[in-house]
């Protein structure tokens, strides 16, 4: 059983269950469960937003991603997705700076997730971004969809946007049964259950 969505409900649960031994029920938490080699089942990707750089940033990241990364310009987001559909095995990371794209394509990554990669290779060493300023979300903003991530750039509400490749389902299985958690905002499991209300009542 993989804990896709919902870690944190869980973690509650058990912190609920251990403070609470003699409360009837509070040793049970709901849970839906669904099939993960369900074709109806996709992960979306959530793209990252830096804002708060120094000026002249751009200049000094891509010089200091090109140490490690093939930068390439790219015409538009189409380029970006086919270089994602031909590039299985590569970690393919695209970045909206300005009215500008960017393919960034790690020279030494192999199998590694994109999402490790940006946070450990592209936010941490070439932005300075470690992982404290990312848990504390200091200058970094979460966003779901292409289009709305670059626009975010395009009218300067956000400095970079750093563009990830949706997460299959078979490497947050590979993560998972290997013993590792998946990074912080790189899943988003669809389609979500339909809205309304459930209650187990303790007690």
């Amino acid at each position: 059983m993989l804990i896709a969505d919902g870690h944190h409900r869980y973690e509650t649960a058990l912190a609920f269950r251990n403070e609470n031994p003699g409360l009837p029920g509070a040793d049970r938490v709901m849970m839906t469960f669904v099939n993960m080699h369900s074709p109806g089942l996709k992960i979306l990707a959530t793209h990252r937003l830096v804002s708060g750089l120094d000026e002249g940033f751009a200049e000094r990241f891509l010089r200091a991603a090109a140490a490690g990364f093939q930068v390439e310009e790219i015409g538009s987001l189409d380029a970006l997705k086919r270089a994602w559909d031909e590039g299985a095995g590569r970690s393919i990371i695209g970045a909206a700076i300005g009215s500008r794209l960017f393919l960034l394509e790690d020279r030494q990554a192999g199998g590694e997730l994109d999402v490790r990669v940006l946070h450990q290779r592209l936010l941490a060493q070439a932005l300075g971004i470690g992982e404290e300023a990312v848990r504390d979300e200091k200058h970094l903003r979460y966003i779901r969809g292409l289009d709305a991530a670059v626009e975010e750039v395009r009218k300067g509400a956000a400095q970079i946007a750093f563009l990830l490749k949706p997460v299959a389902v078979e490497q947050v299985a590979a993560t998972s049964f290997a013993g590792g958690v998946m990074p912080q905002k790189s899943t988003d499991f669809y389609p979500k259950l339909l809205s309304g209300l459930a209650i187990y009542r303790v007690g």
